[in-house]
């Protein structure tokens, strides 16, 4: 059974690591171009989950196409490649989303510890409870 929970926390993390990424991409792109490859590696670094081609690739083009990055192909030697930055949309997509993700977390973080002191109130309570038994 609690290899199953563990797999199900493992599928539960995976998707909210997933919902971030594009503006996790954003956030590498304000600090610099890259390829697509070095959005790859920097996805599996920041999170500790890898991402395929198949899953970033996609992304990288949705976000091409509404605007909040640009691509630019690159030829190095006999490879090209697309160096993609980010654009004035995607600046502003980026602060939006810091400005609710802010207020999502600290709202979240305040309530986890409140929920963190009251079981722990619950289990020193319950230890007080078995010692004067």
């Amino acid at each position: 059974m609690q290899g199953a929970v563990s797999l199900m926390e493992s599928e539960v993390l995976k998707i909210i690591v997933r919902g971030l990424a594009k503006p996790l991409i954003l956030w590498f792109l304000l600090r610099r171009t890259m390829h697509g490859y070095e959005i790859l590696n920097q996805l599996a670094e920041i999170t500790g989950q890898r991402f395929s081609p198949g899953t970033v690739y996609p992304m990288l083009y949705q976000m091409e196409e509404i605007g909040l990055i640009t691509g630019e192909w690159e030829q190095r030697g006999k490879r090209r490649r697309k160096l993609y930055k980010i654009t004035e949309k995607g600046l502003r997509a980026l602060k939006q989303f810091g400005d609710v993700f802010s207020k999502c977390f600290d709202l979240l973080f305040r309530d986890i510890a409140n929920l963190s002191q009251s079981i722990y109130q619950k289990i020193v309570g319950k230890e007080s409870t078995d010692v004067s038994e």
